[in-house]
């Protein structure tokens, strides 16, 4: 992934956060719905997602206990906050988790396409992913061109191009970095076919 000019500045609590974030697609998803549709109440997240109630109340609980949902109403109508998440991972390689990412990892227990490739390259690939599919985006590549930086056939190159795309076709609003990248007119059938909602 580029790592120029992100802007990130990784406290301990983003830290902590984003290694959560990523370790859970059910619990990176709800954050994501919650922080595209800020405020947004549990019978609404139910209705936007895959998610039974159950599952929403206990992730909802480790959301807020890792800091990024607070309960912004009353305690008998609570109103879900997300914050975003914006942490560099220093080691071999920099890794910068911002909300595309996080939104992809979360879409990959929804979407076919995104969770065969996790299943098959595993996290480590995901970030190329989501570069490949920025640089098409921003017009610098055709798709093929993008994707043939994987290392993977064509047709599966561009099929986790086109998931990732749909994630951005609504993550994009929330997204610091890649969102001010590029502007694109995403076609209304990729918008629906996003994994992710706007009410």
């Amino acid at each position: 992934m580029t790592t120029e000019n992100t802007g990130a500045s990784t406290s301990g609590r983003e830290f902590f956060a984003s290694q959560q974030l990523l370790s859970d697609s059910n619990i990176a998803l709800l954050h994501t719905d919650i922080l595209l549709n800020n405020p947004t109440t549990t019978n609404d997240i139910h209705e936007r997602t895959t998610l039974d109630e159950h599952t929403i109340h206990q992730n909802i609980d480790q959301l807020q206990e890792i800091g990024v949902v607070s309960n912004t109403a009353t305690e008998n109508s609570p109103e879900w906050t997300a914050t975003t998440i914006e942490a560099l991972w220093s080691g071999k390689d920099k890794l910068y988790v911002t909300p595309i990412l996080i939104a992809t990892f979360g879409a990959t227990g929804v979407d076919q396409d995104l969770q065969t490739y996790l299943t098959r390259h595993g996290m480590p690939s995901i970030p190329p992913a989501i570069e490949a599919t920025a640089e098409y985006l921003r017009g610098n590549k055709t798709r093929r061109m993008a994707t043939s930086t994987l290392n993977v056939d064509a047709v599966e190159g561009i099929a986790i191009t086109q998931a990732i795309e749909r994630v951005f076709a609504t993550v994009h609003t929330i997204e610091p970095y890649y969102g001010q990248q590029f502007e694109v007119d995403f076609h209304q059938s990729t918008i629906d076919e996003s994994p992710y909602t706007i009410d």
